[in-house]
């Protein structure tokens, strides 16, 4: 009988030449350890095996010991069908990923000089960069719809943007057809226009949701920890985004400190959108690195 940790005689499985295991205590078969819960967890915990562990009456991962192997099959199986599924989309993915950077690079520089100090030294600049900007919002969306082949969030981040890069587009033929301010608006038109600019803000928000989301879905199959970094940056994102929120509506109250806090807030909501342009860069690269190793 081949000892093991939970218990079972290695040579009674009929399953140990398709699973490439030839006992769990072997020091040359340690990998197992990776795949078999109950191994894992002796090891770890230091025991001999499952009969010196004092919570193996109620042991969830010791109930499957029958099934284990079974359970081990389907494990290895749905690895291998992952890693089929990583090198089948990686060409696609490393391409669109990368024109995704480019286009939002331009459309941050774009974003930047489209402000109202611009408009009053080059007006022209502000035009075009304004055009540019509204341009790129929509590009962006369309490869996003493009990328929802391969991943469903894609494709309501990519509605997302097209609704506010409507929106921005709207508002700026308002404004260049007349002469729109909030003194000239009445009270019902004011409240109007404000509805729609918060409807905008919040789709805006959900656009965002949606792109953070299917970038850590579809990275997983290769990468679990580039996954974790764009969880992680959205839970970023929408900490410094209320925090900004707060502050800008309490900043008058709260005096020069306030509006110290809400600047060191917004410059950390840059940051947090500088690393969204790296995290689609790096994104981007570990694709390329699949499909360069396919070929």
């Amino acid at each position: 009988m081949t000892k093991t940790y939970c218990g079972k005689d290695c040579e009674l499985c009929t399953q140990k030449e398709q699973l490439g295991c030839w006992g769990c205590m072997d020091d040359k078969n340690r990998i197992q350890y990776r795949t078999c819960e109950i191994a894992n967890c002796c090891w770890k915990m230091g025991h001999e095996q499952c009969g010196t562990c004092s919570f193996r009456g109620e042991c969830d991962k010791l109930a499957k010991r029958d099934n284990m192997a079974n359970y081990r099959i389907a494990q290895r199986d749905a690895e291998a069908m992952k890693k089929a599924n990583a090198l089948r989309k990686a060409p696609f993915m490393a391409k669109w990923l990368m024109i995704l950077f480019w286009v939002m690079i331009v459309s941050g520089i774009a974003g930047v000089l489209a402000n109202e100090r611009i408009e009053l030294v080059l007006p022209a600049l502000y035009c075009v960069a304004s055009i540019v900007n509204t341009v790129s919002g929509i590009v962006h969306a369309l490869i996003l719809l493009k990328l929802s082949c391969e991943e469903v969030l894609y494709r309501k981040a990519a509605y997302c943007g097209f609704v506010v890069a409507g929106a921005s587009l709207m508002g700026a033929i308002i404004i260049f057809l007349g002469d729109v301010s909030i003194a000239n608006l009445g009270f019902a038109t004011f409240i109007l226009a404000l509805t729609i600019v918060i409807g905008v803000l919040i789709i805006l928000f959900l656009g965002e949701y949606y792109e953070y989301k299917a970038h850590a879905n579809i990275v997983r199959d290769i990468s679990e920890a580039m996954a974790t970094k764009w969880n992680e940056l959205w839970s970023y994102y929408v900490k410094i985004l209320i925090a900004l929120v707060v502050l800008l509506m309490f900043s008058s109250a709260l005096g020069i400190l306030g509006i110290i806090a809400a600047l060191i807030v917004l410059i950390l909501f840059v940051v947090v959108c500088i690393v969204k342009f790296v995290y689609v860069y790096e994104t981007g690269k570990l694709f390329q690195g699949v499909a360069e190793r396919k070929e």
